[in-house]
């Protein structure tokens, strides 16, 4: 611990090289496993020695090629967002409602005994900054959500392995 705290103490030697850092990051980790091993990859790249290759190795043991056991309600939420759109550019908000309402093994249905409201999907999507918009569906201008501002939460949150495995109506 001393060692650690006099090798941190020094800000030029140590902080400001980590603020610049910018790790090889392994290629057997997803984005999100990257975004979650670079601090550490770039500690580790700066301690030098065995450092750089033990912190690799015991970040890919750790995450590569797992699922989680359990998905996330927001990471479930993307997932189940996805079947919504089935070959679609765009849907509307009450679109895509009706269909996660429809998932019998999913909890919006039954949102704290009612159905997902607009305003708790749109508050919930947003943390991954996807936002409802206007949007013409035939002479209609509903409020609704584009595929493409998806494609980012998607890519990051849903390793292509699990990507629908919660849509379960026809």
């Amino acid at each position: 611990r001393a060692n650690l705290e006099l090798w941190a103490s020094s800000p030029t030697e140590v902080i400001e090289p980590l603020r610049r850092a910018r790790p090889e990051l392994p290629d057997a980790l997803g984005d999100r496993a990257q975004d979650v091993g670079e601090p550490l990859l770039a500690i580790a790249d700066l301690a030098g020695g065995q450092w750089p290759k033990r912190a690799r190795t015991a970040v890919v043991n750790l995450c590569a090629g797992q699922e989680p056991d359990e998905d996330t309600l927001g990471v479930r939420l993307l997932s189940d967002c996805r079947g919504a759109f089935d070959g679609q550019d765009r849907i509307s908000t009450h679109g895509l409602l009706a269909h996660l309402h429809g998932l019998e093994e999913a909890p919006w249905g039954d949102w704290y005994s009612k159905p997902l409201p607009a305003r708790k999907l749109a508050n919930m999507l947003s943390r991954y900054g996807i936002e409802s918009k206007q949007i013409r569906v035939g002479d209609k201008t509903p409020r609704g959500y584009l595929r493409e501002h998806f494609a980012d939460a998607w890519d990051r949150y849903l390793p292509p392995s699990i990507q629908n495995i919660h849509n379960t109506a026809p």
